[in-house]
């Protein structure tokens, strides 16, 4: 939670002094927020730990209607709770990614650690299995446009938009759609990749080993590309920062721009976060274990 506020906060902004305004409060805040919650929720059976992230999952969109649909309604402790919002005006805080569903998320995944200890045939069909229940359910609850998510899909002009407002789930906070359709391909994944070898696969865990490296790597990287994109299109660079809204028309680049611009992001990060692993492998400082 401290990184969200001053490393992450520096990455997006290129503001230095602290703290760091306006503050945004987005992903590892939440992540941070949810261990929090998960120390706690650790000295309970692993059963109740299931049903509380289960029910909490399933039933958080009942509280949809709750403060209003604006990022100014309810109080800033609803806001940090379950709708983004503004939390302060001055100093300016935002909450982008609410604790709720968030830290039931991450207690779910608790939960399921125990699976991995199975044996192989039982430990890879569970995974399966529960991949397809979900992704099932999603289609189900989705198609039925009653519940599940905030926003309800409708037919559009094209067979290709339809479809596009049929997987439009709300991903702040993460609506009961939203984590079926991802969590669902997570767990077939899971299931289907844990014999995966090869070079990819060895390039992939490269990543996986020292994933808040690459979280807050990639956020300078993705910074310094824009700052030199803006600067080649003829413009500044000083405008760059969370707040799109402010950015000049002449700014941006296509669909498969975004693609390319992903991708050396990726790329560039890699030999960075393999040293990273590497020095993680040959060294036991406490603070390792943190990024």
């Amino acid at each position: 939670m401290f990184l969200e506020v001053t490393v992450s906060a520096l990455g997006w902004n290129f503001k230095l002094g602290f703290p760091l305004i306006p503050l945004i409060l987005l992903v590892i805040w939440a992540l941070g927020l949810s261990m929090v919650i998960l120390s706690g929720l650790v000295f309970l059976p692993k059963k109740v730990i299931t049903a509380v992230a289960l029910i909490t999952i399933a039933g958080h969109n009942l509280l949809d209607s709750v403060g209003g649909a604006s990022m100014s309604g309810g109080s800033p402790l609803w806001h940090l709770l379950h709708r983004p919002g503004l939390v302060s005006p001055d100093p300016l805080i935002i909450v982008g990614y609410p604790i709720i569903p968030w830290f039931a998320v991450m207690a779910l995944g608790f939960a399921l650690g125990d699976v991995f200890r199975w044996e192989p045939e039982r430990r890879k069909r569970f995974p399966l299995r529960a991949g397809i229940v979900s992704i099932v359910a999603f289609v189900a609850i989705r198609f039925v446009n009653a519940y599940g998510n905030p926003v309800p899909w409708s037919v559009q002009k094209t067979a290709a938009l339809t479809v596009a407002s049929f997987l439009n789930a709300m991903k702040y906070p993460p609506s009961l759609d939203y984590l079926l359709m991802t969590l669902g391909p997570t767990l077939i994944a899971l299931a289907l990749l844990e014999n995966a070898r090869g070079p990819f696969a060895r390039a992939a865990s490269v990543y996986g080993r020292v994933p808040m490296f690459y979280y807050l790597g990639h956020i300078y990287v993705i910074h310094i590309l824009a700052a030199i994109f803006a600067l080649w299109q003829g413009g500044t660079a000083g405008f760059l920062s969370l707040d799109t809204a402010s950015f000049p028309k002449w700014y941006g680049t296509s669909l498969p721009g975004v693609y390319l611009a992903w991708s050396l992001v990726v790329l560039s990060m890699y030999l960075p976060s393999r040293w990273f692993a590497d020095l993680k492998s040959r060294r036991r400082d406490w603070w390792l274990s943190y990024i």
